[in-house]
């Protein structure tokens, strides 16, 4: 009994045919789904909108446009997970509405911080915590955001990093639990 042939990337034939088989599959079901343009819709967002994926999920959708299906379900589990973390850990400071507490915790909120330092240096103050002054849409913290506790796991944090960034009128983005693992294996940054 022949074994099937695998995907090896140095097998250029067998590259070329199964991305366009990817594709032509990906356009039929868009075509033949109830919401055809919404499915396309998310496609062509997802695929083209590489500032709201990481680096890998942006060239594995360009090789294979189903990807942009599972990106997108792997972002609404991710909100998901993210929203019941938030609710349940980061609501207390930051308030169900993202928009803190004056004078001791910034908002999450339509943040400048959170637009201007990005979707890392978000997931980097979950996981290690901050402390020391800093400017939130012209207003200056100072104040100490502790870690997240232990016991959330790197998917709980990957889910509220990207909830975060999805939501109150952020900019997007979506980060994975492998980054949020290369991130705390990384250890703390020093300053």
């Amino acid at each position: 009994m022949k074994t099937p042939m695998k995907y090896q990337p140095n097998n250029r034939f067998a590259a070329i045919l199964f991305c366009t088989f990817a594709f032509v599959a990906s356009y039929i079901a868009a075509k033949n789904a109830p919401s055809a343009n919404a499915h396309t819709n998310t496609l062509t967002t997802h695929a083209t909108n590489a500032a709201s994926v990481g680096i890998a999920e942006a060239h594995m959708i360009a090789y294979n446009p189903l990807a942009a299906v599972a990106l997108a379900d792997d972002k609404a589990a991710l909100m998901a997970k993210g929203e019941k973390v938030y609710k349940g850990y980061c609501q207390t400071c930051h308030q169900a509405n993202g928009q803190g507490l004056a004078s001791v915790y910034p908002p999450v909120a339509a943040s400048d911080y959170i637009k201007k330092n990005g979707i890392k240096d978000v997931a980097l103050g979950v996981l290690w915590g901050r402390s020391g002054k800093m400017t939130v849409n012209g207003k200056e913290y100072n104040g100490v955001m502790a870690p997240i506790p232990s016991n959330y796991t790197d998917e709980d944090v990957a889910g509220v990093v990207t909830y975060v960034m999805n939501s109150f009128g952020n900019p997007g983005g979506i980060i994975t639990t492998a980054e949020i693992t290369k991130l705390r294996k990384a250890g703390k940054p020093k300053k």
